[in-house]
């Protein structure tokens, strides 16, 4: 099967690298684990579960998320999130590059892994982790969780379904990924030494607080991109 493959390089100044391959399947852009197998046990669904879950302890034994994250989190568990490394993507569409700190770098693996690990509460983030934009700001993050809400509005629409132009769902979404990254985050403190991978997690909270903070504010920060010079009468 061919996969959609994110490959991300890291060079330390020490001379050290470190490689992670993240591939997707392309028709359900779902994580594809190569090591599923290593289920420690802070990857059982009832160690911090999250609040949210909606997974039941009679019939799902794992987190899907942690099992996903799992081989990821032993890789990096040690490492200090100041350390700065130049971290290389590749995907068959482009080559990035960006000398950042390493909570940077984990951020966006974390992202790409989370939202693709069949979680009910994350799984609307596929869309946009099939076309996985590393080194993000947050501008342009809030500008992509958006622009595929919207998209998937358009497609409600055409098949007569009610739409949600005033963004409700999209901001009833972010809250229970908030509640995902607490969760997670709560896993993490009791198996990790170094705090890169839970710093790459405050992270990923914070985008979801300045999604928050933009939706109440009617994405007032983007409305100048649409802003367009009256038209002045001869």
């Amino acid at each position: 099967m061919n996969t959609i493959k994110i490959h991300y390089r890291f060079k330390f100044g020490s001379g050290e690298k470190k490689d992670y391959l993240i591939q997707l399947d392309p028709d359900t852009i779902s994580y594809i684990n190569s090591n599923i197998d290593f289920r420690p046990e802070w990857t059982r669904l009832g160690f911090h579960q999250c609040e949210n879950c909606p997974l039941s302890l009679d019939h799902v034994i794992y987190c899907p998320v942690a099992v996903n994250l799992s081989s990821f989190v032993e890789y990096f568990k040690n490492e200090i999130s100041h350390d700065e490394a130049l971290v290389l993507v590749q995907t068959e569409e482009r080559y990035s590059s960006k000398k950042i700190s390493l909570q940077e770098g984990l951020y966006s693996i974390y992202g790409l892994i989370m939202s693709t690990s069949d979680c009910p509460n994350m799984n609307f983030l596929k869309p946009m982790a099939r076309f996985h934009m590393p080194f993000a700001s947050m501008e342009e993050t809030v500008f992509r969780a958006v622009s595929t809400y919207l998209l998937e509005q358009y497609f409600a629409h055409k098949k007569g379904e009610e739409v949600d132009i005033k963004l409700t769902g999209l901001l009833n979404r972010y809250k229970e990924v908030e509640k995902v990254n607490v969760g997670i985050s709560n896993r993490l403190r009791a198996v990790t030494s170094g705090d890169a991978d839970r710093n790459a997690l405050s992270l990923l909270d914070s985008l979801a607080q300045v999604l928050f903070f933009e939706l109440e504010k009617s994405l007032e920060s983007l409305e100048y991109l649409f802003k367009r010079e009256a038209v002045k009468a001869d």
